[in-house]
């Protein structure tokens, strides 16, 4: 053994270090989330946790989060909670001031909260989970819409006429009957529209399924309400009335509705040709309209990603990263920078030591000063950053979507152009030709010019 040599205690390489707020180095740590896990369980878990922990640091040792994922999911809780809330609310509004009838309108505002219980119940039993996605297509004019003709039916074979309180039930009946199969007809082919949806796998799947699933549940459950309970509400707390009353608005929509109504159908051929030019003219302006696949999730904090030179130190690296802790903090929006770089010592995201993401911890928006959205606050940090931390690149995304990104494509950005090859010189070539045609494309923002082949410019 002595032949080959001696024997001791060593060290391992440093690939990896973290910086937080300009000041120098920190520890960091990430809890990591079993699959199929609810985020927010687990981040009060990991509170709860941290909170017995701190009695037993050492002196002057602090935990500090840098990244709660329960903040989004509070936040996303509460845009859903008065996204619906709001949306019951324009309804019920329009609801009384078109049917004109309090009780009718109050029968017809019970289907919602119904249908939605309905629909929470289904997800239940389908282990949808409640998010923005799931919820935030729901669309109460749909859920109320067989409701609101069954009960206007029955408002209006009750009015006009003298109906005793035995003949109510009756007329009641023979009103649902009139509407039974329209009704039916218009909400299943809203129905069937979804269906298509349900077919979708991937990442679609995943992000549109449980949004099809809840309106498929919630129109379901308000077609049983409409046949069953609006009805039967119906012949307990509406009264036949001798007076068929119209609505203030009904009645001036319908004297303008009416003699407009008569010309087109008077003339047939001219009504046709007019519709057909609106439709022709509008398609005109079909080139100038921007288009989006799903809009986008602001998770309200921002991840800056650092590209250095391949053949960077560590050392060299740290520093340039606390220059752009530094730069940050400058703006008074930003709460918290920590920064990592390189590989952490348990591996489970492998980066060069030229490589850091830097999360960026943001005040409230309605606390910000610079700018006044987030988009324009990214230009002004990326101007600042250019300036001061020359000879680095930098893309902006956001933790959770950087993520994705990189786990859907590979790379870390929305958009990006990936070009293979053996030959170090071809590509370099090939590289700088691609950022020389997308520099000229207004909107992209493109990483700071490095000499190098392995640039990973994005958009």
């Amino acid at each position: 053994m002595a032949q080959l040599g001696e024997v001791k205690v060593g060290s391992v390489t440093r690939i990896g270090a973290a910086t937080m707020n300009g000041e120098g180095e920190a520890v960091i740590a990430m809890t990591l989330m079993l699959a199929g896990e609810n985020g927010r369980v687990v981040a009060e878990r990991v509170k709860e946790a941290v909170k017995k922990m701190l009695p037993s640091l050492p002196p002057g040792i602090s935990i500090e989060p840098f990244y709660d994922r329960s903040d989004l999911v509070n936040r996303v809780i509460k845009t859903v909670a008065i996204n619906l809330t709001e949306g019951a609310i324009l309804v019920i509004a329009v609801l009384f001031f078109l049917l004109g009838d309090l009780r009718g309108g109050l029968i017809v505002a019970s289907a919602i909260p119904l249908s939605m219980l309905i629909a929470f119940t289904g997800m239940v039993h389908a282990g949808v989970s409640g998010n923005l996605m799931s919820l935030g297509a729901i669309d109460f004019g749909l859920i109320v819409d067989g409701t609101v003709v069954m009960i206007e039916n029955i408002t209006r074979h009750l009015s006009g006429k003298k109906i005793s309180r035995e003949q109510t039930p009756h007329v009641i009946l023979q009103a649902g009957r009139e509407v039974l199969r329209p009704i039916f007809f218009a909400v299943g082919i809203i129905i069937i529209v979804y269906l298509p949806i349900l077919t979708l796998e991937g990442v679609e799947g995943k992000m549109f399924r449980p949004m099809a699933i809840t309106v498929i549940f919630a129109l379901v459950g308000s077609l049983v309400l409409t046949f069953t309970l609006m009805p039967v509400l119906a012949s307990f707390f509406m009264r036949p009335r001798e007076h068929e009353r119209e609505t203030w608005m009904i009645r001036k929509v319908g004297g303008f509705y009416r003699p407009l109504l008569a010309k087109a159908v008077a003339r047939p051929l001219a009504t046709a040709t007019i519709a057909a030019a609106v439709f022709v003219s509008s398609l005109v302006f079909v080139p100038f309209m921007g288009s989006e696949f799903i809009p986008r999730l602001d998770e309200g904090d921002i991840t800056v990603q650092a590209w250095r030179l391949p053949s960077i130190a560590l050392g060299e690296s740290l520093k340039s990263t606390l220059q752009i802790e530094k730069t940050l903090l400058k703006f008074p929006e930003v709460t918290q920078v920590v920064s990592r770089t390189g590989t952490p010592e348990v591996a489970t995201d492998v980066m060069g030591m030229e490589l850091s993401d830097i999360f960026v911890k943001l005040k409230p928006s309605d606390q910000w000063t610079t700018a006044e959205s987030k988009e324009e606050l990214v230009e002004k940090m990326s101007e600042r950053l250019a300036r001061e931390v020359p000879g680095v690149g930098f893309g902006f995304t956001q933790p959770i979507e950087m993520r994705f990104n990189e786990m859907i494509a590979g790379v870390r950005a929305d958009v990006a152009l990936k070009i293979f090859g053996d030959d170090l010189d071809r590509l370099k070539e090939l590289g700088d030709q691609a950022v020389h045609v997308l520099s000229a494309v207004s909107g992209p923002r493109m990483c700071a010019p490095i000499k190098s082949p392995v640039c990973p410019c994005s958009a």
